[in-house]
């Protein structure tokens, strides 16, 4: 399902406003701090219940205001949702008019892939930012697996919580994360083992003439099981009071023409390798979605030709459009826009000014 129509109140500089989409590209064009990326991260606000630039409510709420909304309609299927939040700390979320507990109804319901300079350091940033990336994904194909890694997290808080105790009841522990720790990693490796191929073929045609190779490290090494992991590790993790090796430790390395991807690209390959990272992530959950009764994403790109050399920016738009999926794209100048997106068919463009859209008529 794509959005069909989102509305937006009093988010950043959005005092109000009520958009109309189509199912497939549509681009938004206006100066630097006009709403533009206010526009996206409303978008994803919808889905998240959360923005994708600041973890603190009150940045995205309007000034002399209390509280945020974003209401959205999807298509195919008469759905809408919408999330709230206000300054005093209450959430609410629903779908068609229900109250809505669990988050992930919404992420389920309304997927996104986020691409700008809030992803762009994804391969070159920290690892707790690539295992977020990789649940993320493992999430969206693999029903079940937000319970089996909340109780893995469960488990892990308790275990380090008994190592600063230096309880013997670690052991008990241990068998209890070693049971839900193999699922994560069981999951992750099946998905890792399809996303390897997808992120392959994007690649080949993002950033051809370029080797990459991509490796899922699980946390613990390959020569030993999870169990025995831990019981090598338990005086160790005793004197620092956390769980040295696991899952929670996982990463993805990325070489490039068999070298550290961090020091064989430029910064500019960098940002556009993570790109091609986030399209390969879509890519899977778009073929995916039926087996898993979800929605395929929607993709929202924030200034793609300022993030990406022209080459690369080209190369990544033209799979955008070819992959059929909704898009919301943002830049300064239409004709750029239109350049890397042209309008065709159901494509439309706006126009933003101090948070204010108006459609653009072709």
């Amino acid at each position: 399902m794509s959005l069909k129509r989102l509305s937006i109140h009093h988010f950043r500089n959005i005092t109000e406003a009520s958009l109309e989409l189509s199912p497939g590209i549509n681009l938004v064009y206006g100066h630097n701090g006009s709403g533009k990326t206010s526009l996206l991260e409303a978008a994803y606000f919808l889905g998240m219940a959360r923005s994708f630039r600041t973890p603190r409510l009150s940045p995205i709420v309007e000034h002399d205001h209390q509280a945020v909304t974003v209401r959205g309609e999807l298509a195919d299927q008469p759905v809408s949702m919408g999330v709230s939040r206000s300054n005093d700390g209450q959430r609410m979320c629903r779908i068609n008019g229900e109250d809505v507990g669990e988050l992930s109804r919404l992420t389920r319901l309304m997927p996104t892939v986020l691409m700008g300079p809030e992803t762009s350091n994804l391969v070159s940033g920290p690892p707790d930012g690539r295992r977020r990336f990789l649940n993320w994904g493992v999430f969206h194909v693999e029903r079940g697996f937000e319970a089996i890694w909340r109780n893995f997290s469960r488990c892990l808080k308790q275990r380090n919580q008994v190592l600063k105790q230096r309880s013997t009841a670690v052991e008990v522990w241990d068998k209890e994360l070693c049971r839900w720790g193999e699922q994560v990693d069981h999951r992750r490796s099946r998905y890792f083992y399809e996303y390897q191929g997808v992120l392959t073929d994007v690649c080949r045609l993002v950033m051809p003439g370029f080797r990459i190779d991509c490796s899922y490290l699980r946390g613990w090494p390959e020569d030993r099981d999870l169990l025995s992991q831990l019981e090598a590790d338990q005086s160790r993790d005793q004197d620092r009071g956390q769980t040295h090796r696991g899952p929670h430790r996982a990463d993805i390395q990325v070489r490039v023409n068999g070298q550290h991807a961090s020091t064989e690209c430029s910064r500019g390959e960098l940002k556009t390798l993570a790109w091609c990272m986030l399209m390969a992530q879509g890519k899977l959950q778009q073929d995916q979605q039926v087996d898993v009764g979800q929605s395929p994403p929607i993709y929202l790109v924030d200034d793609l030709l300022s993030e990406l050399d022209g080459d690369f920016s080209g190369r990544i738009a033209r799979l955008l459009t070819e992959r059929g999926a909704q898009v919301i794209a943002t830049g300064i100048e239409s004709e750029q826009l239109r350049t890397l997106f042209p309008l065709r068919g159901e494509s439309l463009m706006f126009h933003v000014k101090q948070g204010a859209f108006d459609r653009v008529n072709e």
